[in-house]
């Protein structure tokens, strides 16, 4: 009886132990898992955001049939998607275009061993299409749907797009699953075995927990780095570093928001360097690129801290300066105008100088959005062209 009575001591404590140890793990072990998803389903986002701006903006409006985008075209587009996958972590990255009833690939990424069995995958049917892809197609709205096949397990963002032209297509991100799932049950197993084998006391366990939340918080970490490094790629101007002409917009018209909201006023400057084609003619495009860089560079430099710089488009700069009188926004533009024709000039490489006119207008309750702003100050940025150039005409 007392041999009895010392083994239900024992089983009670050790049943309650497992039985707590067990609850404490698979919960570790869902807070886990919904992390990773979480920073999976954002690196997933921000690849879609990119996707499209690695194809020409009429690619979707071209591809409508087999055959309707040459081969030359397809090659071009896989090296980028492919570039964009390899940089994002992403599996699979692609666009779909419903064609007949069905579901056909029109820019994905394409392996070695997929591009050595065929050398075409554009207009490839998509067979066997997940219903979900269907739907995000019908409803308009992005889906995240979880698949297995015979390639694995993957997580997809399936995002709804629509072309300059109207035409409707499907951009995807798949994320291999296979290394998230194999590493949380590895993790879990070991810290399963360790805590039954350690029942007697729950600092191991603790221990076996923690090591597992740390590393599981170094990978949600990791993606968090990733996805900001994502963040600030899709925000930049590839050449100059400035901000994107989107970016740019985006950013201006909150600053805009928050000015009507305390009546407050602002500038915005468009930037167009003059004679740009003589400067590339002398020392060619690259010679150029290296211009513009250090045009950018100079321009923000004369800035403050709150404005905002953006590049429009080719060779024209976008500037939007909140909280200003008329006159400081004066001073800014020559301020930048001098600045362009100083740094603009490099003798050395035997490149004419480089100047700019710019349109410059005073942002008050009357302008509503950045668009509208944009298109007055394009229009003294043309009269400053008619003027002859290097100059700044205001409307204050």
């Amino acid at each position: 009886m007392k041999s009895l009575r010392s083994v239900k001591y024992y089983v009670w404590p050790t049943l309650i132990y497992i039985a707590v140890s067990a609850l404490l793990v698979v919960h570790a072990y869902r807070e886990a898992r919904q992390d990773a998803l979480h920073e999976i389903d954002r690196i997933l986002a921000v690849a879609v955001a990119l996707l499209p701006g690695q194809l020409p903006p009429d690619f979707h409006d071209r591809a409508v049939a087999p055959g309707s985008i040459a081969l030359e075209e397809e090659l071009a587009n896989r090296d980028k998607v492919n570039a964009l996958a390899a940089l994002t972590g992403i599996t699979y990255l692609y666009t779909l275009v419903p064609y007949q009833d069905g579901l056909y690939f029109s820019a994905p990424t394409v392996t070695p061993e997929e591009a050595q069995r065929q050398p075409r995958w554009y207009f490839h049917p998509y067979a066997d299409a997940p219903e979900a892809f269907r739907q995000a197609l019908e409803t308009g709205r992005p889906t995240v749907y979880e698949y297995a096949d015979q390639w694995g397990t993957f997580r997809t963002l399936i995002t709804p797009m629509r072309s300059p032209g109207g035409r409707v297509y499907l951009a995807c991100a798949d994320y291999d699953m296979a290394e998230v799932k194999a590493s949380l049950r590895e993790h879990l197993t070991r810290v399963l075995a360790f805590s039954l084998c350690t029942f007697a006391s729950c600092v191991p366990f603790f221990f076996a927990t923690r090591r597992v939340t740390r590393r599981f918080h170094n990978f949600g970490k990791s993606l968090v780095e990733i996805n900001a490094s994502l963040r600030d790629l899709a925000a930049r101007d590839e050449l100059t570093g400035v901000l994107n002409r989107r970016s740019f917009f985006q950013g201006a018209q909150r600053m805009l928001e928050q000015m009507h909201a305390y009546a407050e006023s602002g500038a915005l400057l468009m930037i167009d360097l003059d004679n740009f084609k003589q400067i590339n003619r002398a020392i060619g495009h690259l010679g150029g690129d290296r211009v513009l860089k250090r045009i950018a560079g100079g321009v923000g430099r004369t800035l403050r801290a709150n404005d905002l710089l953006g590049r429009y488009g080719g060779v024209e700069f976008v500037v939007f300066v909140p909280k200003t009188t008329p006159e400081d926004a004066l001073s800014a533009a020559e301020r930048i105008r001098r600045t362009i024709e100083d740094v603009g000039c490099d003798p050395a490489q035997g490149a004419p100088g480089c100047t700019a006119s710019i349109g410059l207008i005073l942002v008050d309750d009357g302008v509503r959005t950045v668009e509208d702003a944009v298109a007055q100050a394009d229009e003294l940025l043309f009269k400053a062209k008619d003027l002859g150039k290097n100059k700044v005409v205001d409307r204050l």
